[in-house]
């Protein structure tokens, strides 16, 4: 009984991931975008599920067995105790916050889970000190990379804006959206043909693309704000499903590792991790397609006021950051990278456009939550000891 629960509930968190994932992406996209929504939505829900599938293994393997030790544990259920421990303390805690309405990253919540249990099952012997400091580093390296290049990426806009020229323009976008096609092909022809050749076909194709559209451009008389106009929106789609692609990589773990331990336990003989990562991406997609407009908001409004500018900046860092986070198969937090790049955008702006105290808040917050599942994880493995 125990097993079915657990196995519910991992399900169930990957489609609350896929539908919070949803959100983020829609909050902050441009009004362009959000008038086709149902689109998006269908097309972000396919590439999450693609992302999931495809590259969910590098943050699973991590979050699965790359916390805790499993050789040093004891006994035959060990497996059991931990998987169903990290989900039971992960959905409570997950539940509370959304309840009270505290913004809290579920990538986090199983860490923290991870570590209570390992915790509880052998203490410090068994958990993987290293890569938890490599993983903890990451929450405050990964916002911070993503709010210095919104920063940049910002001042440059603001520049090429100045300047009055359509075709400088061009160019940037045409970077944009060269440089996302390059990420979408290299992240999932990696898997298949390796990175070398992988890397190789990306660049050549984005290099192409990104010569034909500027020599385009040279075509066209003045004025072409319209064409301008076409080509925005075109990356702004392309970084939106770059987004999702990313989103279903770094996300799936949260539920796809906890899940495979609970099938090598069940059922040893099958390839239990792609068992999982393949249930969760469903789930992933059902999640994303079936709640993900209820929950698109504006996220990020109550950091710093979003434009349709800034809002497409804080997509594009925030999409660039995720592709070497998810390249190295480190579980970061999509939540804190998202909000170092909303953060990042308004200080460019100034001082005055950032709720400095509300981003103080979210990180207590946050510490908090960590916390929370450490103790509840370590509770609930102290209680499946004496159950099963």
């Amino acid at each position: 009984m125990v097993l079915l629960v657990a196995v519910a509930i991992s399900l169930g968190i990957a489609m609350i991931n896929g539908a919070q994932n949803i959100g983020k992406i829609i909050g902050v996209s441009t009004r362009r975008v959000k008038r086709r929504s149902r689109l998006v939505y269908t097309a972000n829900a396919v590439f999450m599920g693609i992302g999931a599938f495809t590259l969910g293994s590098r943050i699973s393997k991590t979050i699965a067995k790359g916390i805790i030790d499993f050789s040093l544990l004891p006994g035959e259920t060990s497996q059991l105790l931990a998987s169903s421990s990290i989900v039971f303390s992960t959905i409570i805690v997950a539940s509370i916050s959304l309840h009270y309405k505290i913004p809290l990253s579920i990538s986090q919540l199983v860490v923290g889970s991870a570590i209570g249990t390992g915790l509880a099952l052998c203490g410090l012997e068994c958990l993987n000190t290293e890569r938890i400091a490599l993983i903890v580093s990451s929450w405050i390296t990964t916002p911070l990379i993503a709010g210095l290049t919104s920063t940049v990426l910002y001042k440059l806009d603001e520049y090429v804006s100045s300047r009055g020229n359509p075709r400088i323009e061009v160019a940037l976008y045409t970077f944009y959206f060269s440089f996302s096609m390059f990420i979408v092909q290299y992240l999932l022809l990696s898997e298949f043909t390796g990175p070398e050749i992988s890397f190789v076909y990306a660049l050549f194709f984005a290099i192409n693309i990104a010569l034909a559209l500027i020599i385009y451009s040279y075509t066209l008389e003045y004025p072409w704000e319209e064409e301008l106009d076409i080509l925005k929106f075109y990356t702004q789609s392309i970084i939106v499903l770059l987004l999702g692609l990313s989103y279903g990589a770094h996300d799936i773990g949260n539920a796809a590792g906890p899940l495979s331990l609970i099938f090598s336990y069940m059922y040893p003989s099958i390839d239990h991790l792609h068992t999982a990562i393949t249930l969760t991406s469903l789930a992933f997609f059902v999640g994303a397609a079936i709640w993900g407009y209820r929950i698109a908001g504006t996220i990020g409004g109550g950091i710093t006021p979003l434009t349709p500018t800034t809002g497409f900046i804080v997509q594009v860092s925030t999409a660039f950051t995720l592709f070497l986070v998810v390249s190295m198969g480190i579980p970061s937090s999509i939540t804190l990278t998202l909000l170092g790049s909303i953060a990042g955008v308004g200080y460019a702006r100034g001082l005055n456009y950032v709720n400095t105290k509300m981003l103080i808040k979210i990180n207590l917050f946050w510490i908090v939550g960590v916390a929370s599942t450490i103790v509840a994880s370590y509770l609930f493995t102290m209680l499946f000891k004496i159950i099963l």
